[in-house]
């Protein structure tokens, strides 16, 4: 019983360390958005992102935003960079 005790804590810890690991390297090489859209959205998201042709939501947002960031455009039309960082 007391060798399954110490298996089992040496288990717990190897997958706590990995969960450490994987946290961190997320951490430091991406940015976190978090979105509260209304009811519903969700399944209209997935439905574009499939017809899109894109592997998940999370790649047919990014390229919608990339498009969105690289046309240096204001919403009236004008030619203006109007990005705060851009």
């Amino acid at each position: 019983m007391d060798g399954e005790k110490k298996e089992l804590e040496k288990i717990k810890e190897k997958y706590q360390a990995r969960n450490k690991y994987i946290n961190n390297y997320m951490r430091n090489k991406y940015d976190r958005v978090v979105m509260l859209l209304p009811l519903g959205y969700k399944d209209k998201l997935n439905t574009a992102a499939k017809k899109g042709g894109f592997k998940s939501v999370n790649e047919f947002l990014k390229a919608v935003i990339d498009k969105e960031l690289n046309q240096d455009t204001t919403p009236d039309g004008s030619q203006e960079n109007f990005l705060p960082f851009g």
